[in-house]
């Protein structure tokens, strides 16, 4: 009795097994091109995540309000890498592209590392009658050719005031 249960359960698991099987089959006529187009999004997605990695995080974001002084923090995240204590500078401009503050990013921590470091800078500035500006963020790529020197980069956050 328990020999002939065991034969009907194998031969119904196989049963179901073929007929999952066929229709998996079917379903994936294209399965070349879905599985390119799967491929190709991967890439959108790790692309978009380098792009993302291709700058360091700093404690300041879009549309914060500054008021002065005002402490930035840069984490190099050991993307960006300093060049004798310091990671590049920091610029604040108002809406027409005046500049109002500028300071270099220092750090107290050890610097000579491919780890995450801190850099801070203070901006002491008068903002008068803006509202609004850019609070932008400069790398120091470093001097020397080739592979000694790094490429010159910067990016921006909106800011108000």
């Amino acid at each position: 009795m328990k020999n002939n249960y065991l034969k009907v359960s194998i031969l119904v698991i196989s049963i179901l097994f073929t007929i999952t099987s066929c229709n998996h089959q079917s379903n994936n006529k294209n399965l070349p091109f879905r599985i390119l187009e799967d491929q190709q999004d991967e890439r959108n997605t790790i692309n978009q995540a380098l792009q993302k990695l291709k700058f360091p995080t700093v404690n300041i974001t879009a549309n914060d309000k500054l008021t002065s002084p005002v402490l930035i923090e840069v984490n190099s995240q050991g993307l960006w890498f300093a060049s004798e204590g310091r990671l590049g500078h920091v610029q604040l401009v108002d809406e027409n592209g005046n500049e109002l503050a500028y300071d270099h990013m220092t750090t107290k921590d050890d610097w000579m590392t491919n780890e995450p470091v801190v850099f801070t800078s203070t901006l002491n500035f008068n903002a008068k009658e803006n509202t609004g500006g850019l609070l932008i963020i400069h790398n120091d790529p470093g001097e020397g050719d080739g592979e000694e020197a790094g490429e010159k980069t910067q990016f921006s956050i909106p800011i108000t005031f």
